[in-house]
């Protein structure tokens, strides 16, 4: 019998996952980036910088290295600008899968989070596919193509 995948594997996910989100032939239509299913809600565009947002923010929980404004991507572009950007992010923190489980204690704007680092980093691919799935289903309801989520699994990623 072998052991259970580690962090690694999952992450390893993430990162490939997260490039093939910010890869895809539908952000090439200006229209999906500015699509937002209502009032108040966050655009395909907002989702994407949130994506990228979110990896820095476990980036800076883990290693306090500064947070950098990230603007919503307007174009192919800035798309390709932020998928380069994730990939580097998300690597930063496959990087600390190897680093053994500590408790850790972040500033969350004046707010102390007790957290772990096997906690963050398990948040980090909980946070995206949340997301991925939410572009999903909005992608869908505005009438556009969706992401093919079943191609996103973690078997289709072992066999790539």
């Amino acid at each position: 019998m072998t052991s259970m995948p580690d962090m690694t594997t999952a992450l390893r996910h993430l990162v490939w996952a997260d490039a093939r989100l910010l890869s895809e032939p539908i952000w090439d239509v200006p229209e999906a980036l500015t699509y937002a299913t209502g009032e108040g809600e966050r655009t395909m565009a907002e989702l994407i910088a949130h994506i990228v947002d979110g990896a820095q923010w476990y980036r800076y929980c883990l290693t306090a290295a500064p947070m950098l404004e990230i603007s919503a991507p307007r174009n192919r572009t800035d798309v390709d600008q932020l998928n380069h950007e994730l990939a580097s992010l998300n690597n930063s923190l496959l990087a600390q899968a190897s680093s053994a489980d500590e408790a850790l204690i972040v500033d969350d704007g004046g707010r102390e989070l007790r957290v772990t680092r096997a906690m963050i980093l398990a948040q980090a691919c909980y946070h995206s596919t949340e997301h991925r799935s939410q572009i999903d289903s909005a992608l869908r309801a505005g009438g556009f193509t969706g992401l093919d989520l079943d191609s996103y699994d973690l078997w289709t990623f072992l066999d790539d």
